[in-house]
């Protein structure tokens, strides 16, 4: 009994720590930061009459920023987590190879 729910705690853990890494390393949260302060063409247009007309320029005034940010506590802490379980599983494999290569090598 004990076995079976140890099991199925670890199986979502896991789902959850795999999740969160696959969207770190694709590269979501970044690409989600840059578009928050991409320019549109409209923005781009105005900015480039302006220079032309010597308006005075503040970047301000051209970007976009009006994008909610989700993040909370929960998801923090679960991206803490999953990074911690990242190490430990990266610390453990490099263990394991390292002992491997020792006993080939020796």
């Amino acid at each position: 009994m004990k076995n079976k729910w140890f099991k199925t705690i670890f199986i979502i853990l896991f789902l959850m720590f795999l999740g969160l890494y696959i969207s770190a390393n694709a590269g979501l949260i970044d690409y989600q930061a840059k578009y928050k302060n991409m320019m549109t063409e409209k923005e781009i247009e105005r900015f480039e009459e302006d220079i032309k007309n010597n308006v005075n320029i503040d970047i301000k005034d051209y970007i976009k920023t009006d994008n909610k940010v989700y993040s909370n506590n929960v998801s923090k802490t679960t991206y803490k987590i999953s990074k911690t379980i990242g190490n430990v599983i990266k610390d453990t494999l490099n263990l394991i190879f390292n002992s491997v290569d020792k006993a080939i090598n020796s």
